[in-house]
């Protein structure tokens, strides 16, 4: 199934130098505005409209797409959870292929700060909207790979009320993203972190749980023999621990 949905884009640019597209008397602007984004969905197995089913969104990392992150769709469906995957607003060329970033400055090393980060996590609530109205979810979880994990830390510790817990897999945290208030206020959140053990592309971390244990959090964390990836195990673990926590 996939869901279509109005959501916003993005905001401004600069000039440049010419292989970028930027030559003398030449700019690129950035404007916020409409569009349509395809939501992919898998479906609990014997799905059951009157029924009430967790609801878990994901995140891609930067370069990737949806597509390639609804790879395990069967075994949500197995696990009896709605699996929703959003494809980041920012297409780039990537190893030969598009790619995607929820970040205008992960696509436009030009760009500079537009506000794209507060436009990815308004274009992930408004989802979040649609998703609730149409399936009623008991409980819903974001689940964020590389850097589809920061906008997973960012839009679920600042907008806390709408979501059970988060995953995060190979990914990072930057304290300055909140204030001790701010990340102390979130703290009925329910957090997993799983980490490749062999990831040279994102350094294995502990100063998110190490944040978000003193603020009362109660973290599970799960490492996982692999690189830069999601291993089958760690997601199984997550279905695992969601359960421990119905």
């Amino acid at each position: 199934m996939v869901l279509a949905l109005l959501v916003p884009a993005i905001a401004v640019g600069q000039e440049g130098d010419p292989t970028s597209g930027r030559g003398p008397g030449q700019e690129i602007i950035y404007v916020a505005a409409p569009t349509l984004a395809p939501i992919r969905i898998q479906l609990p197995e014997g799905y059951d409209a009157d029924q009430t089913y967790p609801l878990v969104i994901g995140l891609h990392g930067h370069g990737g797409r949806g597509d390639e992150y609804f790879t395990p769709a069967p075994m949500f469906a197995r696990a009896g959870v709605v699996y929703a995957v959003l494809q980041a607003p920012y297409a780039f060329p990537s190893a030969g292929r598009i790619g995607y970033s929820w970040t205008l400055r992960g696509a436009d090393n030009d760009a500079g700060d537009q506000g794209d980060s507060e436009l990815s996590i308004r274009y992930i609530l408004t989802v979040l909207d649609a998703l609730e109205e149409k399936f009623h979810p008991g409980e819903v979880y974001l689940m964020g790979f590389s850097q589809g994990g920061t906008m997973t830390y960012q839009t679920a510790i600042g907008n806390h009320q709408r979501f059970k817990g988060f995953t995060v897999f190979g990914s990072w945290y930057r304290p300055e993203w909140f204030s001790a208030e701010e990340v102390a206020a979130a703290n009925h959140l329910r957090v997993f972190i799983g980490h490749g053990r062999q990831d040279a592309v994102v350094e294995r971390s502990t100063t998110s749980s190490e944040i978000l244990k003193a603020a009362g959090y109660e973290v599970t964390l799960y490492d996982y023999d692999g690189g830069h990836t999601i291993a089958t195990s760690a997601i199984q673990k997550m279905f695992e621990w969601m359960e421990r926590g119905q």
